[in-house]
């Protein structure tokens, strides 16, 4: 459909109706909200085997800063981040968190 298409099909001025777009609707039965969280990107400071500084972020998808910094958190702790930091230590407790 091309998209001169669009603007001429029957309907085509009509507005939707509320609630039904998506962002407007509930998803599920927990009725969590289809408006995706805020994105905020944690960033932890490491310090290599050999003492070099350096630090990892995260992004992630959260409602507040504090949220945000604990799911970072769980996510420095899986196999895959420590193998992306070549082992280095991470320091947990120094996150910060800034909204993108």
């Amino acid at each position: 459909m091309a998209f001169a298409s669009v603007l001429t099909e029957p309907g085509a001025d009509r507005r939707p109706a509320p609630g039904s777009l998506p962002f407007s609707r509930t998803c599920g039965e927990s009725g969590e909200s289809a408006v995706p969280k805020p994105l905020w990107l944690v960033t932890m400071p490491t310090r290599s085997r050999h003492g070099a500084p350096g630090s990892q972020t995260f992004a992630v998808r959260a409602d507040s800063p504090h949220a945000a910094v604990a799911r970072a958190r769980e996510a420095a702790r899986t196999d895959a981040a420590v193998l992306r930091r070549r082992a280095a230590h991470i320091d947990l407790a120094a996150a910060t968190a800034v909204r993108h």
